[in-house]
């Protein structure tokens, strides 16, 4: 909803969204334009796309030149009677004689070198590893995977989209990270067992898991998504929990030092990370509702640190 409410604003569609087309030369890459261009009309003609903005709008592949070539020395007699009775002189009648019969094609360095191509100029990319390539522009409210759907079958021609590749990444890099944090936590709690004990590990590593529940809880009934920087905030939670449990379990609460010391981390911790709970950007306000959650549910539990009676091997 946003991002269409910023198209309406800005006047700009698909950013971002672009075709990539590929030929050994420059004649196969136009006819491949062509074949694409000729699937986006109907999308034109539904409403989903405004225009298309593709080089063979300027430049037709060399088979449609052709043929434009061929219809107008068709039309030259009767277009060469018409001028002559209008009145125009010989001598420019003679020279689109002369045009029509030298077989000129346009080519794509030509049409650049002209000033008119200035402000089209991007859709060609020159030379690449494969011949050469150029962009096609679908401007319009057309979603990507219709704009993929379109360009199936279609050799060399590749939908870009940079926003969905993001997101794809962004959602791979966040379940790697979420596989990371359960072995994070297996393996703090082989740590803690190693040097407190099996039992003692096991309740020293159940407040940061406490408070890593109760953040993802938190994130559900306030209905902020769970992205990539909400699942590293919670090694924060991870870290500073097991922080809080040792600290506890080893002044055991009865030195007032230690548990003034803990409670005052937890407190400015909750307040300079909570606050970004408050931000309208997501990334930021779902870290923060991780690190609020989390942080406060980690201190309430780490003074179940305190059944422990030994403070040590």
């Amino acid at each position: 909803m946003e991002e269409t409410r910023i198209r309406e604003l800005t006047g700009f569609a698909n950013q971002g969204i672009f075709y990539l087309v590929e030929g050994a030369d420059e004649a196969e890459l136009l006819n491949r334009e062509e074949a694409l261009v000729s699937r986006l009309q109907p999308l034109i003609r539904q409403g989903e796309l405004d225009s298309i903005q593709a080089l063979t709008s300027f430049v037709p592949s060399p088979g449609r030149q052709q043929e434009a070539l061929q219809a107008r020395r068709r039309q030259a007699p009767a277009l060469e009677r018409a001028l002559r009775d209008l009145g125009m002189r010989p001598e420019a009648i003679e020279t689109l004689r002369h045009d029509l019969d030298t077989n000129r094609l346009l080519t794509v360095n030509e049409w650049l070198q002209a000033p008119f191509s200035t402000p089209f100029r991007h859709l060609w990319m020159g030379p690449t590893g494969h011949g050469v390539a150029s962009l096609v522009l679908p401007l319009g409210s057309a979603e990507g995977p219709r704009l993929r759907e379109v360009a199936q079958g279609l050799p060399g021609v590749v939908l870009v989209d940079k926003a969905s590749s993001v997101s794809t990444m962004l959602a791979k890099d966040r379940r790697m990270a979420s596989w990371s944090l359960g072995g994070a936590l297996l393996l703090v709690w082989g740590l803690l067992a190693l040097w407190y004990g099996p039992r003692a590990g096991f309740w020293l590593i159940a407040p940061p898991l406490v408070g890593i529940l109760l953040a993802l809880a938190g994130t559900a009934l306030l209905g902020v998504p769970l992205n990539l920087f909400s699942v590293l905030g919670l090694f924060l939670v991870l870290g500073w929990g097991v922080d809080y449990t040792v600290f506890l379990r080893g002044c055991q609460g009865k030195d007032g030092a230690g548990v003034l010391g803990v409670s005052l981390a937890a407190f400015l911790t909750l307040v300079s990370y909570g606050l970004l709970a408050f931000s309208h950007t997501p990334a930021l306000k779902g870290f923060g509702v991780v690190l609020g959650w989390g942080v406060l549910g980690t201190y309430l539990a780490s003074f179940l640190a305190l059944r422990q009676g030994r403070t040590g091997p």
